[in-house]
Parts: C-alpha cells; sequence; structure tokens
C-alpha cells in the first residue's frame, strides 16, 4: 500500500508536483450531516434524526451527487408521499447549502499552491445546484484551473473512472499530482493510481506541512 505524503515528509515538497487537486466538502468547505441537521431543527433531536434518515443518509443523496435526479425528483421521493415529511425534506434540499462555511487553511493552501506556479483543479461528489451555490457563496472555487464534479459526469469517487478522466481531461500526470481528500477510500484510490494524497484529517497537520514556512 502506498503512503500518504504526510508519513514521508515533514513539510510539502513543492518542486515534485506540478499540479495540485483538491476534494470540496471538509477540504475547502465544511459539511457535516449532524451539524446541519442541528442547525436546521436546534431544539428538536427527533426533527434532527429524521433529517438524517430521510435526506442524508438514503441512497437518493448519492444521486442527486451522481446528477441523475434533479433536486425536484429528490424532494418527492425522500418525502415519500408523506405530507408530514414533506416540509422537512424540502426545507432541508432549500437550506442546507446556506449553512456550510468556508474552510480558511484549505482555501490559504488552495492560494498558496497556485502561487507556487501549480496548477489547481476540483474533484468533488457534488450536486449541481449545490455547486452553483457554492460558488456564489465561495467564489474563490471559480479560481481553479480546472475541475470534474460527479453530476456532471455520472461518476462518484473513489470509482477510479473519474480520476483518469481528470487526468485525461487536462492532460496531468499522476506522478506530478497531489490530491487532497478527507476520505481514506479517496485517497486510498488515488494512491493505486500513482497520485500522491494527503489524507486532511486536522487543521494542525496541514498547516504544518503545507503553511510551515509562510
Amino acid at each position: 500500500m502506498p503512503r500518504l505524503i504526510q508519513d514521508l515528509y515533514e513539510i510539502m515538497p513543492w518542486e515534485n508536483y506540478d499540479n495540485v487537486i483538491f476534494d470540496i466538502g471538509n477540504v475547502l468547505v465544511r459539511f457535516d450531516p449532524a451539524e446541519t441537521a442541528r442547525a436546521l431543527y436546534p431544539e428538536d433531536p427527533g426533527m434532527q434524526k429524521l433529517v438524517l434518515q430521510h435526506v442524508f443518509q438514503t441512497p437518493y443523496w448519492l444521486q442527486l451527487d451522481r446528477g441523475v435526479i434533479s433536486y425536484q425528483e429528490a424532494e418527492e421521493i425522500m418525502s415519500k408521499g408523506s405530507a408530514e415529511l414533506q416540509p422537512l425534506v424540502h426545507r432541508t434540499l432549500s437550506e442546507w447549502c446556506e449553512l456550510k462555511t468556508e474552510i480558511g487553511v484549505g482555501k490559504a493552501v488552495f492560494y498558496l499552491c497556485q502561487a507556487s506556479g501549480k496548477k489547481v483543479f476540483l474533484l468533488s461528489n457534488y450536486h449541481r445546484e449545490a455547486f452553483q451555490r457554492a460558488t456564489e457563496r465561495f467564489p474563490f472555487l471559480l479560481d481553479a484551473d480546472g475541475k470534474i464534479l460527479s453530476c456532471n459526469c455520472h461518476l462518484l469517487k473513489p470509482d477510479p473512472a473519474i480520476f483518469h478522466l481528470l487526468l485525461d481531461t487536462y492532460q496531468l500526470k499522476a506522478e506530478n499530482t497531489l490530491f487532497l481528500d478527507d476520505s481514506v477510500p479517496n485517497v486510498e484510490c488515488a494512491m493505486h493510481l500513482g497520485i500522491s494524497a494527503f489524507l486532511v484529517r486536522d487543521q494542525a497537520e496541514e498547516v504544518k506541512f503545507f503553511l510551515a514556512d509562510c
């Protein structure tokens, strides 16, 4: 099994890479379904549980990521024809994007990579509508040199095909590319394809590795 880059080096070996690929969720923009449920219904644990059960933990959430159903279709399916569930599902799908927050360390690393002469790309499982809203709230995402989103190609990480699509689309060499993600299966997939990987585990480690000399 290849080793994570943070287990091989104490600080970022900038000279080794021409390209850096960023996941979005919990690398550049924070997203925690349980936090979202609490923010939507802070005084009602029962409603929080329903949000998780009927929205975020359903297979239809991944279908939104894959871009094969719309929000309207997802709302109908998730509500299961229930007049009681429909307002909860509608509110969650309407408001969850507004509850995301920017990750300052991730944004700093993003721009430091560009300042260091690296091409920066996004590779993320993301809903089409959610990405549009994310770029309005976090416009730095538009500064990436390229992107592959699951909703556009109908592929999900950690499918190797989505990594190959990004490499082929932008003519990147795996051995010259670094990938940042918070998911173990995703970074393992990247490493098996010859892409170096940094597993985002905590901000202190990320600051030490990328920003220590800043």
